[in-house]
């Protein structure tokens, strides 16, 4: 019997919020997923940059310069600081449409 598992291969649509790409990171939704998307600038310690907020039917989410967005092939959305998706996430090798 064996006792040790690994998850299989998903790939994702995934990409780094850099606080100035909006338009990129609109078109990592496909037609069917476009969310609705929110900006606004927060300061804090003397430092001024653009948050992103992400509104799905599961919630609300706020993307921070250099947090990841992630979309599963359901649909569903998660957020990824920097440091975390590197330990989850590797580039793939594009073999199909990203945008299913």
């Amino acid at each position: 019997m064996r006792e040790l598992y690994q998850r299989r291969p998903v790939q994702v649509r995934a990409m780094q919020w850099q606080g100035d790409n909006i338009n990129e990171i609109m078109q990592l939704f496909s037609k069917q997923d476009k969310p609705r998307l929110n900006l606004w600038i927060e300061t804090a310690a003397n430092d001024t940059y653009w948050i992103l907020q992400v509104a799905t039917d599961g919630g609300t989410v706020n993307l921070a310069p250099s947090d990841w967005l992630i979309i599963s092939p359901q649909g569903d959305i998660a957020i990824h600081d920097a440091e975390e998706f590197a330990l989850l996430y590797e580039a793939a090798e594009i073999t199909a449409s990203p945008k299913s």
